[in-house]
């Protein structure tokens, strides 16, 4: 059995919890290792950031409300992998327009989408974004003064 040497200050700790909870020392000790061997969670600075950001929360709604409109009830897999393409998302939105106008431009794509893209998923919507924004463009510039704002005509 291997020995474990404990120090006056991690001795004192584990009498004070003995004396608190009326437990051996040799179980108290053995359920500090344990908890010490247990892998720590990392938590995650990229997605907490990205929970505080109002425009991932927005779009995130949105895109909520536009599937249930054109497929009849809300997203059922929503996870870190759509956070992750609504993120990019805005990275590409940010060069298209001004901070402020990246909601409201994804309210218009969202709002404005062809038939086909309706029941397709972010992760599709993210990787035909420039294909979509033309095919927007073509069908909406002429038609929608709030469309021909947000895309610069």
């Amino acid at each position: 059995m291997p020995v474990i040497r404990i120090n006056k200050q991690g001795y004192e700790a584990l009498q004070h919890r003995h004396n608190e909870t009326g437990a051996s020392i040799t179980y108290i000790a053995s359920q500090a290792i344990i908890e010490a061997l247990k892998p720590k969670k990392r938590s995650n600075p990229e997605l907490k950031k990205s929970k505080s950001d109002p425009r991932l929360q927005e779009m995130k709604r949105i895109f909520f409300e536009s599937w249930e409109a054109n497929n009849g009830f809300k997203p059922i897999n929503f996870g870190a992998v759509d956070v992750s393409h609504l993120k990019q998302i805005i990275r590409k939105l940010d060069n298209i327009t001004d901070v402020t106008n990246v909601t409201q431009l994804f309210s218009v794509i969202m709002t404005n989408l062809p038939e086909w893209y309706k029941r397709q998923s972010l992760k599709v919507i993210n990787s035909k974004l420039d294909e979509l924004i033309a095919e927007i463009k073509q069908r909406r510039i002429g038609e929608d003064e709030q469309a021909r704002q947000y895309y610069g005509f």
